[in-house]
């Protein structure tokens, strides 16, 4: 049956008790006390092609206050509310008006983290705790039902269950992860749309289903606890630049150039609060180290590409196929794509992938954990991975090779074998190396084509040069700030360069500012 969809914006309004304060960045720069200059409400454009669009489609920040009076910042979630078989993300909502009861069952079946929650199709597209007796909490919007049963979500790996008496339907178990810290619910599935059209691809037993697989990532707002049950919270305990505050769910928004960038309160990086220059590389070295111990194996990272959300592609295609950053076309179709992590063969691109070592493993001699370490281990094709070999990234003035995407093998300036990323993931890589030396600086890492150094700055300055311009020109957006969640999820150290976009600066400034912990970066608009 043919169908058509509403072409309309919906804002879910999502409660929430947050404190804000807008900075003018993370290193000892002047607060903005004149509440009336905050972006209390920035616009992010539709992004183009080549330039990353923020997780979960977040286009505003909205202000009020709670029963108490304190004023709070409500982000908000777009829904998609033109779904259809090839626009799949986002397509949920909070239903309204939750009693406590239903609130409290929603939290305690949640909170193991993931596992599968359960679509109602005979309940106006409701996803419930469990498929009898469960409590119904969030809902496909509106405007995608043109009826009751005409849109649904499927089970992601296996869309189809095999009804003993209706035959193949769409399978409504559908996985599920949740970020208590956040109160993120991500849900993953296909999409199944009801039609006689039996022509249309995929198509069984009365529905045809999407090929590929889709994510709504949507806050639950009403299980964030509220910014003032906290007992140790009163008027001289608020936001400080001690980094001490412990509690999840502040946002603190710090403008940087034309990108505004959402914190999330933590004490990470509270014992570098107050640092510059080498000081801060020490700390943030101790802090690193203290992490390291959750790095895991070479062979789990395979499955950490495979389940984790680091490496999907969000914000090119939106297909969540291998986000993969030397094949990926920012500028138009991309010359292949993967799936998923496969593996496979390096005789000519596009035939698999495999572990990329973004600092050569030759230069630390293959040492753990930074053998294992996924802040630098991405998923590449394997045949540009054999090319880049273990040279260093730079700027390429004599090409002697160019990948399909662009990449380019070659000679810099100074004569040296180098290999260049397209520009959009310069500054991802670049922010890569600065992680090495605040990370890895007590360990050997000088080895073979090793650009790294014995002393502060522990890399040869015109590489440190090159990749603060690169950091710079390719900033810090949701594609880095993701992976670096998903990552810390999966191993517990960060990357401080995405959390702190201008780190740089204060380590290695030629007059840095002191370092102040604003907590994690879980955000990013353009303003």
């Amino acid at each position: 049956m043919n169908k058509i969809f509403k072409k309309f914006k919906f804002l879910l309004p999502l409660a929430t008790s947050f404190s804000l304060i807008s900075i003018a960045a993370s290193c000892d720069f002047d607060l903005i006390q004149n509440k009336e200059n905050q972006p209390n409400n920035p616009q992010t454009p539709t992004p183009e092609k080549g330039q990353a669009e923020n997780k979960q489609g977040q286009t505003d920040q909205g202000t009020g206050a709670d029963s108490t009076g304190t004023a709070t910042v409500t982000p908000s979630y777009q829904v998609n509310t033109s779904a259809t078989i090839d626009n799949g993300n986002n397509i949920f909502e909070v239903i309204p008006n939750l009693t406590q009861q239903q609130i409290d069952s929603v939290k305690s079946y949640i909170s193991r983290g993931s596992g599968t929650l359960y679509f109602l199709y005979n309940d106006s597209g409701k996803i419930a705790t469990k498929r009898r007796d469960g409590v119904s909490f969030i809902q496909i919007a509106p405007s995608n039902l043109a009826n009751d049963t005409d849109l649904r979500v499927a089970n992601d790996q296996n869309p189809k269950f095999a009804h003993k008496t209706k035959g193949n339907i769409p399978d409504g178990n559908i996985s599920y992860t949740y970020d208590p810290a956040t109160t993120v619910l991500t849900l993953t599935y296909k999409v199944a749309i009801a039609t006689t059209d039996e022509t249309k691809p995929n198509y069984d037993n009365g529905f045809y289903y999407s090929e590929q697989s889709f994510t709504t990532q949507i806050p639950l707002t009403f299980l964030a606890p509220a910014a003032n049950n906290n007992a140790e919270s009163n008027s001289d305990s608020g936001n400080n630049d001690s980094g001490s505050q412990g509690q999840s769910g502040t946002v603190i928004p710090i403008t940087l150039g034309n990108k505004r960038y959402v914190y999330e309160t933590s004490d990470y990086y509270a014992s570098a609060n107050g640092l510059k220059g080498k000081a801060l590389l020490d700390a943030l070295l101790a802090i690193q180290k203290s992490k390291l111990s959750g790095v895991g194996t070479y062979d789990a990272l395979k499955s950490f590409y495979k389940t984790s959300t680091a490496f999907k592609d969000k914000y090119y295609e939106k297909d969540n196929t291998l986000l993969d950053i030397y094949s990926e076309n920012p500028n138009g179709s991309d010359p292949y794509k993967y799936a998923n992590y496969i593996g496979g063969s390096a005789n000519v691109e596009g035939l698999g992938t495999n572990r990329e070592h973004l600092i050569p493993k030759s230069w630390f001699n293959q040492e753990r954990p930074m053998h294992d370490d996924a802040n630098h281990v991405w998923p590449t094709d394997i045949k540009v991975n054999a090319v880049r070999s273990n040279y260093p990234h730079g700027k390429v003035v004599a090409t002697q090779s160019t990948s399909r995407n662009g990449g380019k093998l070659g000679t810099n300036a100074a004569g040296m074998t180098v290999f260049e990323p397209v520009d959009v993931f310069k500054g991802d890589i670049a922010r890569t190396y600065l992680y090495f030396t605040v990370t890895y600086s007590d360990r050997n890492l000088r080895n073979g084509r090793s650009i790294f150094t014995n002393s502060f700055p522990y890399i040869q300055s015109d590489f440190l040069t090159l990749y603060r311009s690169w950091s710079n020109t390719d900033s810090v957006d949701q594609f880095d700030i993701d992976r670096n969640n998903a990552t810390a999820q999966y191993q517990t150290v960060r990357n401080p360069f995405i959390d702190y976009p201008d780190l740089a600066d204060c380590i290695f400034g030629d007059n840095p500012k002191a370092f102040v912990n604003k907590g994690i970066l879980k955000s990013v608009e353009t303003v």
